[in-house]
């Protein structure tokens, strides 16, 4: 959720043309670094716990989104500075962030199938 959250407000940031250049820029850095250490805490809990074997599922619940971030906050530097390639790294790193957690979306969804799938066949099976 919080990731989609991210999309959607700086999408929304974005596109308001009246904010000045800094309003826009420390908004995107606050996202920017909450979403870096949501990421960052993803991470250590999945490798902590093991909550998956995957190097995917380990590359895309941590690893891309605090890339994504990573990107947002030179972004946000970039719109401060007047750099004009700084929206084109702004749309890459929100379009890459939005894919993966689609990515994800779909993953947990397989995953809560699937766990409730073997509870069915344990208890079909115990009552058997």
């Amino acid at each position: 959720m919080v990731h989609f959250a991210a999309v959607l407000i700086v999408s929304a940031l974005a596109l308001a043309p009246e904010h000045a250049s800094i309003v826009v820029s420390v908004a995107i850095g606050i996202c920017a670094v909450v979403g870096e250490v949501v990421s960052i805490f993803t991470t250590i809990q999945l490798l902590r716990y093991r909550w998956t074997n995957y190097v995917q599922d380990h590359v895309s619940y941590g690893l891309l989104p605090a890339l994504c971030y990573a990107g947002l906050l030179v972004a946000a530097w970039m719109i401060l500075a007047g750099n004009e390639r700084a929206l084109d790294l702004l749309a890459g790193a929100l379009l890459l962030l939005l894919v993966v957690n689609i990515r994800n979306a779909w993953d947990l969804m397989l995953s809560m199938v699937h766990h409730q799938t073997e509870r069915a066949e344990r208890e079909r099976t115990k009552d058997n």
